[in-house]
């Protein structure tokens, strides 16, 4: 089923991520999580209290190590005058490179797209991304995700099977044990994060449906992406659920139907904020993008590190919730990362493209990616 996670008319996609769909129940109540806990509710169109709770509880948790290293703000503190040089040599940068942002890479495939329905973009992005994806396994230790690319064969990611020993298991219930205690503190986050996390990117990213339709576009298609992704890997390795191994987890929510190893929430939430770094980061000119002590870079860091935090946070959250085990966000963060690392490389985002076979063979998603960084330059 697609369904909208933005509101807008220019974005559609999963619904969502690999959370429990419950059940269809009796057929009276007709509201969806996807109507509460998205951006329909982040703008105030439909009132959820939850959510904004949520909000107010992730949006502590990402600012506090922030606040623990000042000096880490120098570039937006107006303490001293070189504070203040180091902010407004950032706003100069990104307002100027807004008209940097808009090359098309080919204006072909944009007249194209620019005709089409949110739906038809949506298949086209996602078959042009796994089409020629291939999963492959050895039967007994590992499993792997390959791009064929003409006679190349590039390898995406490669995860080796959790072969876990008595010891390993009850290090890992301990750890979600050991959660369950902290549960009654991210119950706003547990609930609302059921439903694709987009209104969390939307309030660390200060996206409008309107203003940033191309970027609601792309996370769309990077939450299915990483769901069609990491469900391989689930369905391959087939690991049980922490409930499964024992019986005083009591879940908080549903235990979702299909396997726990890896996290389909970490794989989702950090290959969506990955791309969404790394397309921070080339909005900057390379003078700044390669320089670890320009303003811009600092800047853009400071952004990276929120996105990676958030990312983290809703992928830890599922094991407070008792779905997963740690080793579950570990894996699932590494695959996550990696194919925003294979996306990145084949539409060319500056930083990525550098000798790839796998540059320039996905020409449709070039472009959403391209009209998303402008509108991010824009932010």
């Amino acid at each position: 089923m697609l369904t909208s996670i933005s509101g807008s008319s220019g974005s559609s996609g999963s619904s969502g991520s690999s959370g429990s769909s419950g059940s269809s129940g009796s057929g009276a109540i007709t509201t969806s999580v996807f109507d509460v806990s998205g951006m329909t509710s982040y703008s105030g169109t439909a009132t959820n209290p939850l959510l904004q709770q949520a909000l107010l509880i992730t949006r502590g948790a990402l600012a506090r190590d922030f606040r623990a290293r000042p000096n880490e703000f120098d570039g937006i503190r107006f303490d001293d005058e070189d504070s203040k040089k180091g902010f407004n040599k950032v706003k100069e940068t990104l307002l100027n490179l807004q008209d940097q942002a808009s090359e098309a890479p080919d204006e072909t495939y944009g007249r194209r797209l620019r005709k089409w329905d949110s739906e038809t973009r949506f298949h086209i992005y996602v078959g042009e991304a796994l089409d020629s994806v291939s999963f492959e396994y050895d039967g007994s230790s590992s499993a792997s995700l390959s791009f064929r690319c003409l006679a190349d064969k590039v390898l995406i990611a490669q995860i080796e099977k959790p072969d876990w020993d008595d010891k390993t298991w009850a290090e890992q219930l301990s750890e979600v044990l050991k959660r369950a205690e902290s549960r009654r503190d991210r119950i706003p986050e547990i609930l609302t994060q059921v439903a694709v996390p987009v209104a969390f990117y939307g309030m660390v990213l200060n996206l409008h449906p309107e203003q940033h339709r191309h970027v609601f576009e792309l996370m769309s298609v990077l939450f299915w992406i990483g769901k069609q992704s990491v469900m391989r890997f689930k369905h391959h390795f087939n690991y049980p659920r922490p409930a499964e191994m024992w019986y005083a987890i009591e879940p908080l929510i549903l235990t979702p139907g299909h396997a726990s190893h890896p996290a389909g929430h970490a794989t989702e939430t950090h290959l969506v904020s990955t791309v969404c770094a790394a397309l921070l980061k080339s909005i900057l000119p390379d003078s700044e993008r390669n320089d670890q002590n320009s303003p811009g870079y600092r800047y853009m860091q400071d952004r990276e590190d929120i996105l990676l935090k958030l990312a983290a946070r809703i992928s830890e959250n599922r094991i407070y919730a008792g779905l997963h085990y740690p080793k579950d966000n570990e894996v699932g963060k590494v695959l996550g990362i990696r194919l925003a690392e294979y996306l990145l490389k084949r539409v060319g985002i500056p930083g990525f493209e550098q000798d790839s076979p796998l540059k320039g063979t996905a020409p449709n998603l070039a472009w959403l990616f391209l009209q998303a960084r402008k509108e991010l330059a824009g932010s």
